[in-house]
């Protein structure tokens, strides 16, 4: 995972590297993150567990239209 993110994997609206995410796809991912690695041409959505060590990754998948935010939304919904 890239090291940025994993030194703080916080939401950009808290001064970290992840994306914030809302209603997508026809589910609700709020309290939800993501990060893209370009280079590797995957999606990696996750939830920071607000303690010292914990993030917890929900689905890491590739790019590919929209079905990381589908599998997310299944995987979620089970919690």
């Amino acid at each position: 995972m890239d090291i940025k993110v994993s030194q703080n994997p916080l939401p950009q609206n808290e001064g970290g590297y992840g994306k914030p995410l809302g209603n997508r796809q026809g589910g609700n991912l709020t309290g939800y993150c993501k990060i893209v690695l370009k280079k590797l041409g995957i999606r990696v959505v996750y939830e920071v567990i607000r303690t010292e060590t914990v993030m917890e990754i929900v689905v890491i998948a590739a790019r590919a239209d929209g079905e990381v935010y589908q599998i997310a939304i299944k995987r979620t919904a089970q919690f």
